[in-house]
């Protein structure tokens, strides 16, 4: 018989996989083109202003012009007060944490990437 023996991979964790298990049995790595229009749409969404999902996987600047560290999205929302330019209006907001554990509130999208 034949079918998948995995889903949902990346490309390089398919051939990784592949790679491993092709001693024993015949082996083809095939993109599910659902699956990449999906990801499409769900990109799309992010750049018409929804924000990051949370679980995302990001990199940001913790203090105004510091290092890019990695984090994970856990929180988003509206900014209570007008920024610090008083013409812009309120702007969405990210929790973010560290990878040691620590979190991080309200950073605005510009220190977040």
């Amino acid at each position: 018989g034949m079918g998948p023996i995995a889903q949902r991979l990346t490309l390089e964790e398919a051939e990784t996989l592949a790679t491993r298990v092709g001693h024993v049995v015949q082996t083809a790595v095939s993109i599910d083109t659902s699956v990449v229009q999906e990801l499409q749409r769900e990109r799309a969404r992010r750049t018409m202003g929804e924000g990051l999902p949370l679980g995302t996987r990001i990199q940001f600047s913790p203090r105004n012009g510091g290092d890019w560290v990695p984090g994970v999205v856990v929180g988003a929302g509206q900014e209570a007060v007008a920024s610090e330019r008083a013409a812009a209006p309120p702007g969405r907001t990210y929790d973010i944490v560290d990878e040691q554990g620590v979190l991080f509130e309200r950073l605005p999208p510009g220190r977040v990437h």
